[in-house]
Order: structure tokens, then sequence, then C-alpha cells
């Protein structure tokens, strides 16, 4: 029953790396919709129009929002106070010229069309009859007077409405009262000549509709500000439109779920989404191909995500409002991201946390450009990681960057020489923090993922290691072998671009299975006796053999990061233990013919450039070593011989090691061994030493100075 439960307890359910990409892809959803659509301040009192308030409702942050219904209704009125646009008729003077025509036409008629026509122009009969009393020469000047009088009139073709038509035809009365006529012959003209008066203009409508437009787009938006503890509504108060249009910007108050929003949180969340995975897809592929990557790229970016929402825009500080919201940990996520994942990766997911911020607080989208600025800096200064202080240097970098953007921004807002100088402050505290809390997770996030980052390279590559001080005391031999094939492997790496710093330090440690049985190989043995000469060349490959499986349970047993264990576990290949087979082959009989497969190391091939390059620089190494008195000839030899012999193996078939790589390594590994190798004199013996032996003088050449 209890191994039941055991094994119960232990289960865990499997998914392959597809399920798995799919489920982290909706977690990240889940966690941006999360931040975009739900309010995490929750309702006083829901409040609607016409409600009493019970009980003083504050404002649980700064607020500052545009009152659409107030703005709408500021422009409202300013379009209704543009007047009119009128259109002039331009053709008024060639209108005028046959209105008069058909006038004075009508009245030398006497038919009833004629005088409807009169009739609608405001002529009386009385005039009509007054007309045709005229003597021929009157009725000749009073149509030239007119026709003159009112084609002079101040306003025909410049603008007459119906409010002006009064005044033009009394002005053109003026006008014909000031002519020479007799009194009957007056009286005809005047009425006459305001029947030719009309109206000259109409209404522009698509003017008039511009002018509003215009009026309406110069009305600034009518904006609310309240500060953190601002009442929005007092106890007792008839709760009003306005006050209402404030809690919900506020929200503390909300209306009944908005679809149509919600929808807007949801599209905006895929394009999060879309940020973050796409150009992982395309530049950094190794994301998806790790389920490691994965889920720690997944939730770095969550935890940056949660934190934009969570942090405050602003705090106050000593009455002034500080930006709070640089403590958004987007250095943190740069950093971490850049470390353990990749630069191009940790660009993205600084981009993502920073939008993420500027979606989750409106008020402060100008700052989600310096969290952005910040994490960028931060996630270039740690991309070169070589020592623990790097990442302090990071974070002052990001602070600083930070603290110039907040500055120029409160500027150029009016907010303040003080308030700059604060949020400048607050933004170096906020990169040295991200630092901080870079250091503080990188162990937890090393530990919860299998990963390894260079600082826990850089501790493992200390010779001071436990492990390492082990291996110089029970295996001092392969631990000076360890170190040079190090010393080999780091600079090959460099030549050819992979890691040197894991290079360097899976050499170190790739040969610590041989402490369990050291005496068993020959770095070790001191010149004394060869335990294999007694030993059957099977049994002596067993144990050659099971140094590799030694070394892959110790580094497990010391928690070494799975990258080191690879290289240790890979670093033989499917190679022959050759001197053991050819040593069993000489003593075989017909009986027993021995198998290479009994004399080859298990593997797998080196799967990785570095664990290829511990594999030529071991062979390398030991092989220089056993030259007897070495010379540069040599050593170009044996080099070539070692990647050929591993090459035409097919021991490096399985990494990404190239034909040009490997001709890279050569020249870099020859020219390591030149320097290790490198000629010496023999010094002289020393007078005195009560060996017998004399001292060789030198001759010493002496230049006299001339004067």
């Amino acid at each position: 029953m209890r191994e039941r439960l055991t094994a119960a307890l232990r289960w865990r359910p499997t998914l392959d790396l597809q399920r798995q990409r799919a489920l982290a892809a909706a977690l990240l959803w889940l966690a941006f919709f999360a931040v975009l659509g739900v309010s995490y301040v929750p309702s006083a009192v829901p409040l609607h129009v016409g409600d009493i308030a019970p009980t003083d409702v504050v404002a649980p942050a700064n607020i500052d929002y545009v009152d659409e219904q107030a703005t709408q209704e500021a422009r409202k009125r300013a379009a209704g106070q543009v007047a009119p646009v009128y259109r002039v008729d331009g053709d008024a003077q060639a209108r005028l010229a046959g209105v008069g025509s058909r006038l004075f036409g009508w009245l030398s008629e006497d038919s009833p069309k004629a005088r409807a026509g009169l009739g609608a122009m405001g002529v009386d009969p009385a005039t009509i009859a007054q007309w045709r009393r005229l003597p021929p020469a009157d009725r000749s000047a009073v149509r030239a007077d007119v026709m003159t009088a009112v084609a002079q009139r101040e306003g025909l073709g410049v603008g007459v409405d119906d409010s002006d038509l009064s005044d033009a035809r009394s002005k053109v009365a003026d006008a014909i009262a000031q002519l020479k006529l007799s009194p009957t012959a007056q009286r005809v003209a005047t009425v006459l000549s305001g029947a030719l008066v009309y109206r000259d203009v109409s209404v522009d409508l698509a003017a008039t509709y511009e002018a509003q437009r215009s009026a309406m787009a110069a009305v600034a938006p009518v904006r609310i500000a309240l500060s953190k503890g601002a009442v929005i509504v007092h106890k007792g108060d008839l709760v009003t439109p306005a006050q209402v249009e404030t809690l919900r910007a506020a929200g503390v108050a909300r209306p009944a779920i908005d679809w149509a929003r919600l929808l807007a949180f949801a599209v905006l969340a895929l394009a999060l989404l879309g940020l973050l995975a796409v150009p992982a897809f395309f530049f950094s592929r190794k994301v998806f191909g790790d389920a490691r990557l994965l889920w720690l790229t997944a939730s770095v970016t969550i935890l940056g995500v949660i934190c934009a929402k969570f942090i405050p825009p602003t705090i106050s500080i000593g009455g002034v409002d500080a930006v709070s919201i640089a403590l958004v940990p987007t250095g943190a996520v740069g950093m971490l991201l850049a470390i353990l994942v990749g630069v191009p990766v940790a660009i993205y997911g600084v981009l993502v946390v920073a939008f993420a911020s500027g979606l989750a607080n409106p008020q402060s989208y100008p700052f989600a450009l310096a969290l952005f600025c910040m994490g960028f800096a931060a996630t270039l200064g740690a991309a070169a990681l070589r020592r623990r202080s790097d990442l302090l240097r990071a974070g002052w970098i990001a602070g600083g960057v930070g603290a110039a953007i907040f500055a120029t921004i409160d500027i150029l807002r009016g907010a303040g020489g003080w308030t700059a100088a604060l949020d400048a402050m607050v933004s170096l505290l906020a990169g040295l923090a991200s630092a901080i809390e870079t250091v503080g997770l990188m162990p937890f996030l090393e530990h919860a993922f299998h990963l390894c980052s260079p600082l826990r390279l850089m501790e493992l590559g200390n010779t001071g290691e436990p492990v390492l001080q082990r291996l110089l005391i029970e295996a001092p031999g392969t631990y000076v072998h360890s170190i040079t094939v190090g010393y080999l492997a780091e600079a090959a790496a460099r030549a050819v671009g992979a890691d040197a710093l894991l290079a360097r330090v899976g050499a170190y440690y790739h040969d610590i299975g041989k402490m369990k049985r050291a005496q068993y190989f020959v770095e070790n043995q001191g010149g004394g006796p060869n335990p294999h000469d007694t030993l059957a060349p099977s049994l002596s490959a067993l144990i050659i053999i099971a140094h590799v499986e030694d070394g892959v349970k110790s580094a497990r047993e010391h928690r070494l990061p799975d990258n080191v264990v690879d290289i240790i576990q890979q670093h033989h290949g499917t190679s022959l233990v050759s001197f053991m087979y050819c040593k069993a082959q000489e003593e075989g009989n017909d009986k027993f013919t021995p198998l290479p497969d009994d004399f080859r190391y298990p593997g797998p091939k080196p799967q990785t450039k570095e664990a290829a390059l511990v594999m030529i620089c071991d062979g390398i190494e030991a092989s220089v070593r056993s030259i007897k008195q070495p010379t540069p000839q040599k050593i170009e030899a044996q080099v070539r011989r070692i990647i050929d012999h591993l090459l035409h193996r097919g021991e490096l078939d399985e990494c990404d090691l190239t034909l040009r790589d490997l001709h890279v390594v050569e020249k870099a590994c020859i020219q390591v061994l030149y320097g290790i190798h490198h000629q010496r004199i023999e010094y002289p013996a020393l007078p005195g030493s009560g060996n017998g032996r004399s001292l060789v003088r030198l001759p010493v050449e002496r230049r006299r100075l001339r004067g």
C-alpha cells in the first residue's frame, strides 16, 4: 500500500514537446489577458446614476482621464456658435439685366401672365397704370435710371440676404430720390427699383460644415485629474452621470460585462503573445526545441507582466509623485533571458513587458518607452557576461538610461526639475534593483529548469572547487592533464565561435571518473608498477571504459550542470580502447577472438561543438605528451593524425563542426602546444654544491664607453 501511495505521489503527467508549446502559449495568453482585462481594484459600491452614495468613495490611485461626455458637449456648443457661411451669386449683374428686361416687358403688355408676373415682383396695379400714363421720354428715363441705380447699389453681387433686403431697397430708393424726375415718375421708379432688388446670396452648406468641424477640433479634450485619495462621491450625495464616469475611469465601479472590451483585450493579449513567439521562432528556434528554455521564457515573461500590473505608476515621496513604474523589472527580465536563453529572446521579452505595463496603466504610456530602453540596455550589458560584477555594471547602465529618459519625459510634460531629479534617482535605484533581482533569481531558475549560466560555469572553473581539489589530491596526473585540455579546448572554442567557457569547464571535469581507480591510469602511476600488467586486456578495458560512467555518476552527485555532464559522457564517444584491443588480439587463441564492441566506449558521440572539442583536445594532449623530445614538426603531425582519426572514425558526425572548423581547431591547438612544449636552455651547475661539479664561467662582453 505504501509503495502504491509513493508511486502515486511521484507520478507526473508527461507531455510531448508540441503539447508543451501549446500549453505554454495558452498560459502566456491567459496571463496577458488577465493583466489587461481583469481589474484587481475591488468595487467599493455598485453606484449608478440617481443613487444615494452610502459612503465616501475615494480615488484608489492618481487618475487622469478624458471626460468624453463633457468633451462632446463642449464641441457641440462650439459648433453651434459658428455663423452660417454664405455663398454670393457671382452672376448677379447678368441676372439683373434679364430680370429688368422681363419686368419692363411685362409693363408694356396687358395680359394675365404679365399682370401675374408683376404682382409676384411686388408691382401694384396703380404703379402699372401710372407707368402707362407716362410719356415715352419719361418711361425711357425711368427705365435707365432704375437699372443704373439698382446696378450701382451697395451690396449687389457682394451678398444680400433676407435680413439685408429692406436696407438695400432703402438705399436704392434714396439714390432715385436724388434724380431729377417728375413726382409720378419718381414714385414709379421707386417701386420698380424695389422689385429689382432681390436676395443674391445662399448658405454654403459644405463651408458651414467645415467651419463647424474646425471649431469642434479646436476644442481641447476635457481632462479630469484627481490625486490618490481624493473624494469622488461624498456620502449622501445624489450620484451624477459625471461622477459615474469618474468612478469607471478609476476602476472603482464598473458597468455590466462589456464583451466588446473583453474581446479587444483578448486580441491585445494575442498580439503580445505573437510579439514574443514570432521573433523567437525566427531568431532563436532553440527555445521551441528545448522544453526547459520554453518554460523558462514563459515563466520569466509572465513574472514581469504580473509585476507590470501590480506596480503602481507613481508613488508619493515628500509630496511629489515619483515614477514607481520604473521599478517594473524589465532590466531583470532582460538580463535573466539574455544569460539563460539568448539576447534575441531577451529583447522581445523586455518589449512585451514594457508594452504590457503601458496597456495596464494607460496614463503612463510615455513611460513604456523608458522601461523598454532600460531593459534593452540591461540585456546588452549582460550579453557578454564574464564575471558577477558585470551584472552590477549592467544594472547601473540600465538605471542611467532610464534616468535620462524619465527625466526627459518629465521636462517635456512640464513636471518640474524636482520631479525630474526624483524620477532619475528612482530609475537609478531600479537599475540597481534589477541586478540584485537577477543575482537572487539566477540560482533558483538554474535549479528549477536544469540550466547552467555563465556565472555557474565561472564558479565551476575555479580550481578551488572541491571536486577539482579532490582530483588534484587523488589523481594529480589526471588533474594536470585536465587543466591542459581545458586550455586547449578554450582556445579551440574561441577560434570556431563556440562557448569557450563551457569548453574549458567541461575539460576540467571530463575525467573526474578516474578518481575512483586513479592507479589504473598511466598519468597517475608516477613511474611505478602498472596494475594492467597483471590483468586480462578485457578486464583492463572495462576498468578504463568505466571511468566515463563513474564520472557521470560523480557529476550527478555533485550536481554539476547537464551540459557539463553531457561533455563527461560524450568525450570518448564510441571510440575503441585500441591499446587493450590490440593486446587482446595478440593474446587471443582459436577459442577466443576479441570483439571490437567489447573494447568500445558506450557513447553517445559528441552532440555539441563543445563536447567534440573536448574529445579532440583530450586525444591531442595525451598523444603529444607521449612524444619523446617533441618538436614543432612532431606536434603538428600528431595533432593532424588525432583529428583525422576521429573524423574518419565518424566520431564527429553528430556535432556541428565543419571541415573548416577542424582546420581552425588544428591551428589553435598547435599554437597552444608550441607554448607548452617550448625549448629550454640547460642551466649550468652552481659552485659549492658539494657534488663535485665546478662552476662553468659564462663569457661576458664588456663594452667600454668612449667619451
